[in-house]
């Protein structure tokens, strides 16, 4: 497939050219990004750049090698999409510093212990449930600890709400509820 002929007849008004040029690269797109990114924002990405590519073609020069102009839309994406991840993860991580940071003012070491205590003994009995909160931590998204974990994204918030009830009556009684 000739992506700078198809680029050529879109421009001129042939839809099914625009039709053809969007499908084959939404397919390439997909896959490119699979290689670079894995969750299920896939068809998102792909599906953004590809929009991104048919609003702005119109009013590019014919001089330009479409098929690399394409490509280099969904490049653009893709860092956008990574960029955007690292602010995500830096801004729960300053907020975790924050909440772990001692210039917040004393804290009573007894209930830091019981605390710790508690999510030890949480963790002990139910791994799963670690792991979830971990890959929390670590910035993922609901969608994506659900498909790392293969489980259901009402069963990551059972699994949730579950982690806080067990930490809340540790905290209150000294002990979990087994």
């Amino acid at each position: 497939m000739d992506l700078n002929q198809l680029f050529a007849d879109a421009k001129k008004g042939d839809k099914k050219a625009e039709s053809l040029i969007y499908n084959y690269l939404f397919e390439r797109f997909k896959f490119l990004v699979g290689q670079k990114i894995n969750t299920n924002d896939v068809e998102d990405i792909a599906q953004e750049a590809c929009m991104t590519l048919l609003s702005k073609y119109k009013a590019m020069e014919g001089r330009e090698n479409f098929e690399s102009w394409a490509y280099s839309i969904l490049k653009n994406k893709i860092g956008n999409y990574l960029q955007l991840r690292r602010v995500e993860r830096e801004e729960l991580s300053d907020k975790m510093d924050d909440i772990r940071n001692p210039d917040r003012g004393p804290i009573d070491i007894q209930i830091e212990k019981r605390l710790n205590d508690c999510i030890k003994e949480i963790i002990s009995y139910y791994p799963r449930y670690a792991r979830a909160l971990n890959l929390a931590y670590q910035g993922y998204k609901a969608d994506e600890i659900c498909e790392k974990m293969d489980i259901k994204p009402n069963n990551f918030y059972v699994i949730l709400n579950r982690g806080r009830n067990l930490l809340r009556n540790c905290l209150e009684m000294g002990r979990i509820k087994a």
